[in-house]
């Protein structure tokens, strides 16, 4: 009798702890909503051609205000890395002309990164 008390209550126990435990999804969206800071907008590359220079453009935006910023009011630099994470290049004062930031990448610079 008491052999079968016992082992109804260890019973009763392990549902109790498998119950409590349960698969919750995980968050995969995860929306930061903040009022400030800065937004790089840089048009998407579909294609870039191995052996020919390319340019570069991307505008940086104040989320505050959405007011376009210019290199009066901040400082970029444009870096190239390789397929191994490994810095090609870095550029501290890209050009700015008609709202965008450009820098020119030359093929030679895209070579060095391929080998």
């Amino acid at each position: 009798m008491y052999n079968k008390k016992y082992y109804i209550g260890v019973l009763c126990l392990v549902f109790l702890m498998f119950s409590f435990v349960s698969a919750v999804k995980p968050i995969t969206d995860i929306s930061l909503d903040f009022d400030t800071g800065l937004v790089i907008f840089s048009p998407t590359q579909s294609q870039i051609e191995v052996y020919e220079d390319h340019i570069f453009n991307w505008q940086v935006f104040n989320k505050s205000n959405g007011l376009i910023l210019t290199n009066e009011s901040v400082n970029c630099s444009f870096g190239l890395l390789d397929m191994k994470g490994n810095s090609i290049l870095t550029h501290q004062n890209p050009t700015y002309t008609n709202n965008a930031f450009r820098f020119k990448v030359t093929s030679g610079e895209f070579y060095r990164g391929l080998s």
